[in-house]
């Protein structure tokens, strides 16, 4: 140490005073730590660094891990990954061979691995979950047909003609009764439903034919139709023979036509239409009690036009002066068709035939 002294009028003062000193060692360990080349003894000491710190190679990490870690990838953890994600059948396989092959490298490092595994089983899953979702959109579109189907099946029951349906139903049925050339009518449902399913589009009745419960319903319905419209026709006959409304044939014949006959009367009506109605009015005069009995009932099971329209209650029927249901085979259009086998087997199929022509004057 050095000092610097001055006096002035005999007293000394010290006005400054400089030292030197050397600055001190650090701890042992600091200087350890400072200088990690050496240690106390001049060698290299391992025990202060971390073989797992950015400075260690991966090798040799992988190798630490493979040495020291209790940890895994096993097909247990593999398996626990697949139910966790929801992963199928496949996507499951896929993951476990995954794992198997990442672990036969020897470099790849247990941590490493898992973490690949993860990442794969997340992919996985996605894929899995657009799977079942295409899965479950098929099973709705399987399950949503077969609900439609027992829907038609279900409504097989409950199909019901629409009002257009009806009034074609009865329209062909007055035109077909109407015929010159009628000779049967207890069958008359058979040509009806004939003409019906040629024109089928014409007369909207598409969605019957094709359909056996349908067409099986339409000819139940034919004949109900069938029945009412020979009933209103054998009233009229019977009305204008019997009664204050009679009618002359030429009149009757006209009236009879625009009811009846599909466009009317036309611009001039065929001459057998009016020989055809008076064979049929000449069974009336000779059968009265046929004609009258049973008038709206009879074994036909008729029914009303108010039915036919779609009204569950038909209207209270009128009886007539018989006193029961007439047998089958008995009633009027029974009868009818019967006169007329008897008179084809003696005069011929047609009515205009020679024959014919020669009973219709005389009972004329």
């Amino acid at each position: 140490m050095h000092s610097l002294s001055t006096s002035t009028h005999g007293h000394t003062q010290t006005h400054m005073s400089l030292s030197h000193t050397t600055a001190p060692r650090p701890p042992a360990r600091i200087q350890h730590e400072l200088q990690p080349g050496t240690g106390d003894h001049g060698e290299f000491d391992q025990s202060n660094f971390d073989l797992h710190g950015p400075n260690v190679h991966p090798t040799q990490a992988a190798a630490q891990n493979a040495g020291t870690s209790s940890f895994a990838v096993t097909a247990l953890f593999v398996e626990k990954l697949c139910k966790d994600f929801k992963l199928e059948a496949e996507q499951s396989t896929t993951l476990h061979t995954f794992s198997q092959l990442g672990g036969m490298d020897p470099n790849v490092s247990h941590f490493d691995l898992a973490t690949r595994v993860f990442m794969l089983g997340i992919i996985l899953s996605q894929s899995a979950e657009l799977q079942r979702q295409a899965r479950h959109k098929q099973l709705e579109g399987i399950d949503m047909k077969v609900l439609l189907q027992d829907l038609y099946i279900r409504l097989e029951d409950t199909f019901i003609f629409s009002k257009e349906q009806r009034a074609n139903m009865r329209s062909i049925a007055q035109d077909v009764m109407y015929q010159h050339t009628r000779t049967t009518y207890k069958t008359m449902h058979v040509d009806v439903e004939k003409i019906l399913r040629t024109h089928s589009i014409n007369y909207s009745f598409n969605n019957v034919f094709g359909k056996p419960a349908r067409e099986q319903q339409l000819v139940q319905e034919l004949k109900k139709v069938c029945s009412s419209v020979r009933n209103a026709f054998r009233l009229d006959l019977v009305k204008s023979l019997f009664g204050k409304h009679t009618e002359p044939l030429s009149r009757f014949t006209f009236n009879s036509a625009m009811k009846y006959k599909q466009g009317g009367n036309g611009e001039g009506l065929d001459p057998k239409f009016m020989i055809h109605l008076a064979i049929l009015r000449r069974f009336c005069i000779d059968h009265p009690e046929i004609a009258k009995a049973q008038l709206l009932t009879g074994s036909e099971s008729d029914v009303d036009s108010e039915l036919e329209e779609g009204n569950p209650t038909p209207r209270k029927r009128r009886k007539g002066t018989g006193g029961g249901r007439i047998p089958n085979g008995e009633d009027f259009w029974s009868r009818m068709d019967k006169f007329f086998a008897d008179g084809i087997a003696a005069r011929g199929r047609s009515l205009t035939a020679e024959p014919w022509k020669v009973w219709v004057y005389i009972v004329l």
